[in-house]
């Protein structure tokens, strides 16, 4: 949701803020059945509908003392939280419902060896499974700690050569400096002198792409393209090498058609998730903030980067700050701002970013008394209400 305001405007998104906010604050929520507004407020916000339609009526509005006032909202408030709690649950039952459809629940105990699936910095489509790793114990009801070894495993290939073997292959290296390289991917040599027996044929290989149209190749002709059809891996590289080649052609095509957006919403995917546990319901205003940084952006007209993200998990009432940098104090800055309003929060869930995980930020939440809650390694949708409205 952000992004997209983002994308409108690229140059003024920081100043377009405000308007967004209010939109999302005034709109009844799914899963509580009021607006944020609402909720946290006691009344609905006078917004462009209510004025048109006051336009309209020509009616004026009825006057009320402030102890009339507070004494309304103070009834209606009553009234409105047994309704969200009841709306809350229906809600999470209806999420679960969907969520667990086709769920194949694992269990793992302490010794066995297990893959972990860690997306990559370049696109979260192109996860890639890493291990296997040793369990060493249950920490949560789907929640598991392994041993992860830091130091790079190394192969001892020398010490199954004889002597003879390792001077022929010494002697290999030698006679081929210009072609072996200690940089990879790198040689001196630029062409080679083949012979080849008589009669016996020979396959050329395809069109040699320099780098700046393999792009193109991959992903517009022959995938994205209307006669390029969204192919798997293996039909889209055999169009490809068909055609043309280059180093790495295989991976180059592997990743595109996995961080295509289009395939991962059609193409089936196997169920590799646990059953959804469902957050505690929260019926106090402000006692639980989810937060996140969205970023970076395209830099706006007065330096802003980045959107520090604040929701409350009671009301779903948001708040976006926009931000120069993903430092620790402003963001600690900012808290303090949003504290000064609304009070000091019982708990705050953060995913495991530097700038939540910094002594500062430790700090503050050990003097305000407040918990921080992290989620899951590699597993955003812990906090996803405010992932959904990044």
């Amino acid at each position: 949701m952000l992004k997209k305001t983002m994308e409108a405007d690229g140059r003024n998104w920081d100043q377009l803020l405000p308007f967004v906010l209010f939109a999302i604050r005034e709109v009844p929520q799914a899963s509580t059945g009021f607006s944020p507004f609402e909720l946290l407020y006691g009344r609905r916000p006078r917004g462009l509908l209510d004025l048109a339609k006051e336009a309209w009526e020509q009616q004026p509005s009825p006057h009320r003392t402030m102890v009339e006032h507070v004494e309304e909202v103070r009834e209606r408030m009553a009234t409105i939280w047994p309704m969200v709690r009841e709306h809350m649950a229906e809600a999470q039952t209806a999420q679960a419902r969907v969520y667990n459809r086709g769920v194949q629940p694992r269990e793992f105990a302490p010794g066995d060896k297990v893959l972990v699936l860690v997306p990559t910095s370049e696109c979260k489509f192109l996860a890639k499974w890493n291990g296997p790793y040793e369990v060493i114990e249950k920490v949560g009801a789907v929640n598991y700690r392994v041993a992860v070894k830091t130091e790079p495993v190394q192969v001892p290939m020398g010490e199954q050569l004889t002597p003879s073997q390792r001077q022929d292959l010494q002697d290999l290296v030698n006679r081929n400096r210009d072609v072996f390289s200690a940089e990879a991917g790198h040689t001196d040599l630029i062409q080679h002198r083949i012979v080849t027996e008589p009669g016996k044929r020979v396959k050329l290989r395809p069109y040699r792409i320099p780098e700046a149209r393999r792009e193109a190749i991959a992903a517009e002709l022959a995938h994205t393209h209307l006669l390029g059809a969204h192919l798997g891996v293996e039909k889209t590289l055999e169009r490809i090498k068909t055609r043309f080649y280059w180093p790495g052609v295989k991976k180059a095509v592997e990743d595109y058609c996995r961080s295509c957006p289009d395939c991962q919403q059609v193409a089936p995917r196997p169920h590799m998730r646990s059953p959804l546990i469902p957050l505690p319901i929260i019926s106090v205003p402000f006692s639980r903030i989810g937060m996140d940084l969205v970023g970076p952006l395209p830099r706006s007209s007065r330096g802003h980067q980045y959107i520090l993200v604040m929701l409350d998990y009671a009301t779903r009432y948001p708040e976006a700050i926009p931000l120069r940098s993903m430092a620790t104090k402003g963001i600690a800055r900012e808290l303090m701002l949003l504290f000064s309003r609304v009070g000091l929060p019982e708990e705050i869930l953060t995913d495991q970013g530097t700038p939540f995980m910094s002594r500062i930020m430790r700090d503050l939440c050990q003097l305000m008394k407040v918990t921080q809650l992290r989620t899951s390694v590699y597993h955003p949708q812990t906090d996803g209400l405010v992932e959904r409205f990044n």
